[in-house]
């Protein structure tokens, strides 16, 4: 019985999804017995393999903007459950989860097939949106899409389909065209699917889905925004969705088809009458929106930067962009990644501009640390394991002179860890 939020907590995470079957059919009981909260809610609905969270982010920041009442369900979180579910920037309250996990309890008991946590935390951001009213919702999928609990939707204003690459293999299949094909389940018979163009192979899985779904199909181009300038305040845009620069307070180059996307949608939304949004929404909603562990700049001098790459794409993304805003710089990362990635790509990337590497686990299904550093050396690299986050980035900054640059990247969980240890001024910065 849940009574507290510790108790909210362990219930709503007590479901594991590995030994579940695929589908929807867990999700819609458990919604039908809330009452089907989900119905009522209009949503935008986003599926991808990178950029998922900084498309959301955009959108949220400018639907803020024009006044509206703002739903965002993302995942995974950095430091806290809570940080999923969030309603005009602000994550749901310790004690609206704990009451809200106390009615899918009572509702799950009904079920003789548990729901899954995700499943779990679907329902529960879905009665959240509807008590709070929300205006529109921005629905981030998990993984993958077809059978994604947030998939449950049944008419959603858009949907949105980010860059998709090889990960999840193991439960989304081992091609692009595999991927893109799950991906793309979210897209709904007639409903507007806008995607950012990418491989052809990619593109034309979703372009037949449209056509057989007979819903338009928009293929958002990132060359259609250009760079003004781009520097460690973000990047300086122009394009033809507005009528004067700004500068989009995101750093990396690699945000731009983040950028391009969310422009497509905002411009088609705009277009249709969709929700009320106007250009002065759209360039405020620019200049203001953050996302935490996306190039995220935690303390200069040196320069400390949280990144959540955690695949080869979103390793190519960061080191291009340190490249860019750190000519000559040295860089030292430190890294942990789950044994089920790229493991290799991902560190053939990241050695191309690492002075040193330190190797860390943070995760059960974490590379282990030692295996880590020996591949890296074997790469040419000097690398070397740490018992602790804490004493990684202690050492990486023993080791570094005031204008080097340490990154932290490989795992979202990596960078919840780091923003909780420097939230909680545990770290002893010392400094060459």
């Amino acid at each position: 019985m849940v009574n507290n939020y510790d108790e909210a907590l362990a219930y709503i995470t007590g479901t594991s999804w590995k030994e579940k079957k695929k589908g929807l059919e867990r999700i819609r009981l458990l919604c039908r017995y809330l009452g089907n909260p989900q119905d009522g809610l209009s949503c935008i609905h986003i599926a991808g393999t990178n950029g998922k969270g900084s498309t959301a982010a955009i959108l949220d920041s400018v639907c803020r903007s024009a006044g509206l009442i703002c739903g965002l369900f993302t995942s995974p979180h950095l430091e806290k459950y809570n940080e999923r579910i969030r309603v005009n920037g602000k994550d749901i309250s310790d004690e609206d989860f704990t009451a809200l996990a106390a009615k899918i309890e009572e509702a799950a008991s009904k079920m003789e097939d548990a729901p899954t946590v995700f499943e779990k935390l679907t329902a529960m951001a879905f009665m959240y949106f509807s008590d709070m009213n929300c205006d529109v919702v921005i629905l981030e999928t998990g993984m993958g899409g077809e059978f994604d609990s947030t998939n449950v939707i049944n008419d959603p204003i858009m949907t949105i389909i980010t860059n998709i690459g090889l990960d999840h293999m193991n439960e989304l299949g081992d091609t692009v065209e595999k991927i893109a094909l799950t991906k793309a389940g979210i897209v709904k018979k007639g409903i507007p699917c806008v995607c950012i163009e990418q491989e052809p192979e990619v593109m034309n899985v979703i372009r037949t889905i449209c056509m057989f779904l007979d819903s338009p199909c928009i293929f958002a181009r990132k060359s259609d925004v250009r760079i003004v300038s781009s520097d460690l305040n973000g990047i300086r845009i122009m394009t033809s969705a507005i009528s004067e620069p700004v500068t989009v307070s995101l750093c990396g180059e690699y945000q731009l088809s983040n950028i391009a996307l969310a422009l497509s949608v905002i411009r088609l939304i705009m277009v249709t009458g969709k929700l009320p949004i106007d250009e002065g929404a759209v360039l405020e909603g620019l200049r203001n929106v953050t996302w935490a562990a996306r190039f995220e700049i935690m303390k200069r001098n040196p320069y400390l930067i949280v990144d959540g790459a955690h695949n080869p794409h979103g390793m190519r993304g960061l080191v291009d962009s340190l490249r860019k805003l750190f000519l000559k710089k040295q860089i030292t990362y430190i890294t942990a990644i789950n044994s089920d990635k790229d493991v290799e790509k991902m560190l053939d990337i990241m050695c191309e501009n690492a002075s040193r590497v330190y190797t860390v686990k943070v995760d059960a299904r974490g590379e282990d640390p030692e295996k880590l550093a020996e591949d890296i050396k074997n790469r040419g690299t000097e690398a070397s394991s740490c018992e602790s986050v804490q004493k990684a980035i202690e050492n990486a900054f023993s080791h570094s002179g005031l204008n080097d640059v340490v990154c932290c990247a490989g795992s979202l969980y990596l960078a919840g860890d780091v923003r909780k240890l420097i939230k909680e001024n545990k770290i002893k910065w010392k400094t060459l």
